[in-house]
């Protein structure tokens, strides 16, 4: 069968930020509150090195993960993202997917490659960027043109860590945040918490 006919059900949630930033403890809950609502979901992770540690755990809680190990999903195994997308469709037919690259990999590689494919009927494709408010005053520092360029291809600013970061830390990094993401879409979250049902709303349209 055609790419097209797996692509035609599929609706695509991109969660990008760097290393130690969260994007697995959120991908986590979200997946959870996904099949409390029946939603069939699968997750695609990313991981530089051998062994998936967070795939091992995302298998355990019964989730569907298609590993991708060994490199960068949006470098040396960019060439594989709409394969790999076409085969979970194939054999899970999930209600959505939730798509993890990799903590040090520029996002703008991959969207470049889903652009590619703007003739493919996606329902729907959000990108979320998480980032780190506790670190990102020294991340701004030492990576800045990464972190940067992580925000603005999002379409959503998820501040994460609001538990642990000071009053101080926080209003700093919403104020860099509002500099790549002049809209009202920056939330402050903290991941391994409840999530604010207007946030799951703009994060999963789908099951609300």
């Amino acid at each position: 069968m055609s790419l097209n006919f797996f692509w035609v059900i599929m609706h695509l949630l991109i969660i990008t930020g760097f290393l130690g930033s969260g994007k697995t403890t959120l991908l986590l809950r979200l997946a959870e509150l996904a099949q409390k609502q029946e939603k069939k979901v699968a997750i695609l992770v990313n991981e530089v090195g051998e062994i998936g540690i967070d795939n091992q755990i995302m298998k355990q809680l019964g989730f569907n993960v298609s590993e991708l190990l060994g490199g960068c999903i949006c470098c040396s195994l960019a060439g594989d993202v709409i394969g790999t997308l076409e085969r979970v469709q194939k054999k899970y037919q999930p209600d959505f997917v939730l798509l993890e690259p990799s903590g040090a990999a520029d996002p703008r590689n991959l969207m470049n490659i889903l652009a590619a494919y703007k003739g493919i009927p996606f329902k729907s494709l959000i990108k979320a960027a998480i980032i780190d408010s506790v670190r990102l005053d020294m991340l701004m520092k030492v990576i800045s043109p990464l972190i940067i360029t992580t925000m603005e291809q999002a379409d959503l600013i998820l501040i994460n860590k609001a538990d642990e970061a000071s009053s101080k830390e926080l209003d700093k990094a919403y104020n860099i945040a509002l500099k790549y993401m002049p809209s009202n879409k920056i939330f402050k979250i903290c991941a391994h918490d409840e999530i604010e049902p207007d946030i799951i709303r703009e994060l999963l349209p789908w099951i609300v």
